[in-house]
């Protein structure tokens, strides 16, 4: 019992629904329906999700002490180090809100599609905060003025909303959906796909029975043993 509870057991992937599969990912999956204490005590033990939950963790733990030391530093009252924290702030948030997506995704399928929602707004919300943060501080002397910098911002905006909002979209979309695979219509990586699992196409005069048969077996082995001088 003891065992069991410190080492959870992980499952196959044709042992878990379709919803929760990862292309070319044939093992480590944790049980679906986990409970919360079940997904906090998996990122423990060896599984899919351990390394995401580690490194995404570990990075906003550091940019946490980034942002605390350039606070010590600096203060709060200069509003030109506002969008430093402002980009710190971000920093810290879309590594943790992708440990928990990673870490909770598995309570159940509602709440592994809000999960990976909140993952993707937080995501597109550091790619906002890193383009104020570029207005502030980087961008060239010529575009230091009201206009160009709030064109850049709505830009900013609207980009990061459109992201989240096509991204929201895909939890939704079947694989290999043709929508999907339109833009990429001449792409090998199309083939490559297993959940599409397209057919070679039949040559002109082909017979359709004979077009998979092994070539190896059409090779004709000499019966008789060919003496070495």
């Amino acid at each position: 019992m003891q065992a069991a509870y410190l080492k959870p057991a992980v499952l196959r992937h044709h042992e878990v629904p379709g919803h929760f599969k990862e292309v070319f990912i044939l093992s480590g999956y944790r049980p679906v329906s986990s409970s919360v204490a079940q997904c906090v005590r998996s990122i423990f033990s060896w599984n899919n999700e351990t390394l995401n939950v580690w490194s995404h963790l570990l990075g906003s733990l550091a940019f946490l002490s980034m942002a605390v030391g350039a606070v010590s530093e600096f203060g709060v009252s200069d509003p030109a180090v506002w969008p430093l924290y402002l980009f710190l702030l971000a920093s810290v948030l879309y590594p943790l809100a992708s440990a928990l997506a990673h870490m909770f995704n598995v309570l159940s399928r509602e709440a592994r599609d809000v999960c990976f929602f909140i993952d993707y707004a937080a995501i597109a919300f550091y790619g906002h905060c890193a383009t104020c943060a570029y207005s502030a501080y980087s961008l060239p002397g010529h575009m230091m003025a009201p206009a160009p910098q709030l064109l850049l911002l709505a830009a900013s905006t609207a980009t990061a909303i459109w992201g989240v909002w096509t991204s929201c979209r895909t939890r939704f979309m079947p694989r290999c959906s043709p929508n999907l695979r339109a833009p990429t219509s001449n792409s090998a990586l199309r083939y490559q796909t297993p959940t599409c699992n397209h057919q070679p196409p039949i040559r002109k005069n082909q017979d359709p029975i004979k077009k998979n048969q092994d070539p190896i077996k059409k090779i004709k082995i000499p019966s008789k043993r060919i003496k070495i001088p």
